[in-house]
C-alpha cells in the first residue's frame, strides 16, 4: 500500500498486515499531477523481466486471483496446468515469489530468472 507518511512527510510503502487500526477522515487526498505509480518504484524494482512460467494446476487459482505483472496472460491448458506471462519488476522479488511455489512451477524465461531460481535451489539443497 502506497501512502503519505505524516511522520516522515513523504510517500512510503506500508504493509497492510502491519496496520493496526484506521479511521475515516473528511480530508481528501489529491495525488500530485505528475505522479505515475509505474515510474515510482523507489529504486527497488527498476529491473524489468518478461516472466514466463508453467505452473501446476494446484496453483492455478492463486495466479488468477491477482495481477502479478503488467500485461499478465494466464492460459489454462488441457491438463489443468497454467501458462503465465507478464512483465514483472524486481528480480529478487520475482525469484522469491517463484520459489514460494516450490516444485509446482517451472521457469520458462527469462534465462536470468531461471538461473537465479536454480542458484537458490542449490543453496537450499546444501542446507540439508
Amino acid at each position: 500500500c502506497r501512502a503519505y507518511c505524516e511522520k516522515r512527510e513523504d510517500q512510503r510503502t506500508f504493509k497492510l498486515l502491519r496496520i493496526r487500526s484506521l479511521r475515516m477522515l473528511e480530508d481528501l487526498f489529491e495525488p500530485e499531477p505528475d505522479f505515475n505509480i509505474r515510474e515510482d518504484k523507489l529504486g527497488i524494482c527498476d529491473d524489468a523481466h518478461e516472466v514466463e512460467l508453467l505452473v501446476d494446476e494446484s496453483y492455478a487459482h492463486i495466479l488468477s486471483e491477482a495481477v502479478w505483472g503488467e500485461g499478465q496472460r494466464i492460459d489454462v491448458r488441457k491438463d489443468g496446468s497454467v501458462g503465465f506471462k507478464a512483465l514483472m519488476y524486481g528480480k529478487a522479488s520475482i525469484v522469491k515469489w517463484i520459489m514460494g511455489m516450490g516444485s509446482k512451477v517451472k521457469v520458462i524465461g527469462p534465462e536470468a530468472i531461471k538461473e537465479e531460481v536454480k542458484n537458490e535451489l542449490r543453496k537450499t539443497l546444501q542446507s540439508y
